[in-house]
């Protein structure tokens, strides 16, 4: 039967820690998983990307690494993320999990690039919404996460279509590659790349951006067991702007790269 720990799902802007959390808590230690209906997991992590969507510039954070899972039955679980934002999750069958979750999106302030002076600041934004997983066998998945905004930030909405290769190297390493996209609606296009006229200058001309595909992301990690309960994640990412995004006045930058390392601890 397919497991819920959570979704499998890409990490486009706040999903660093996200992605490190799907790995810790589904990763080689799941088999040690004590008889009991809730799982805690605690560590530290840094994560190196850019300042915002679109920089050329990169920035580190330190990340407290807080997850939670109960089980409600054999197919339901709840779950709290790094974001200490809850999430459910059921599994149909053998291989299709289905739940709802929410997700952080970073903003960005005028402040962090002198392209952006005169740009409206734009606050990080909470997005709700269902995710869907598909186990084609042990090693592949495939994966459709939706994020809704829910205050009114951008007041559109994502689709990250994704799909994930796991395998055990040893007894103690998991490594896996993931593949995905992220769409954004015309709202939410428009809010974090269009310039209006009166927001140009001589070196920002005005862009009108249109909904449609904003990045394509690669990635890969390993998740190494350095003991029954201690165990570290590395991964790397990268992601290329595309369509309106990649040619937004306010992009410094097509490629951006994210960088990950953490040490977790399972209670």
């Amino acid at each position: 039967m397919a497991s819920i720990s959570s979704p499998r799902p890409f990490l486009p802007v706040s999903r660093g820690a996200w992605w490190l959390a799907v790995a810790l808590a589904a990763g080689p230690v799941s088999a040690d998983k004590p008889d009991r209906p809730w799982t805690l997991i605690a560590g530290v992590g840094a994560l190196v990307k850019p300042e915002y969507v679109g920089a050329d510039s990169a920035e580190a954070r330190v990340l407290p690494l807080l997850l939670g899972e109960y089980e409600l039955s054999e197919r339901d679980r709840l779950f709290v993320g790094p974001d200490a934002l809850p999430g459910y999750g059921h599994v149909f069958g053998e291989r299709l999990s289905l739940g709802i979750k929410g997700s952080l999106r970073q903003g960005r302030d005028a402040s962090d690039d002198r392209s952006l002076r005169g740009m409206p600041d734009i606050d990080t934004t909470l997005e709700v919404g269902p995710w869907a997983e598909y186990e084609v066998d042990r090693r592949w998945a495939l994966s459709l996460e939706t994020g809704v905004d829910v205050l009114g930030e951008h007041d559109g909405f994502v689709l990250e279509p994704g799909v994930s290769y796991e395998r055990s190297v040893s007894k103690r390493a998991v490594v896996n590659l993931e593949l995905a996209a992220l769409y954004g609606s015309q709202t939410f296009v428009e809010r974090y790349f269009s310039v209006a006229p009166e927001q140009s200058t001589g070196t920002r001309p005005a862009f009108a951006a249109d909904a449609g595909f904003v990045e394509l992301e690669v990635g890969a990690g390993i998740v190494y067991r350095l003991s029954k309960r201690v165990f570290a994640r590395g991964a790397l990412r990268y992601a290329r702007l595309v369509g309106d995004a990649a040619d937004s006045p306010l992009v410094q930058s097509e490629h951006q790269w994210r960088a990950l390392g953490a040490l977790g601890y399972r209670f």
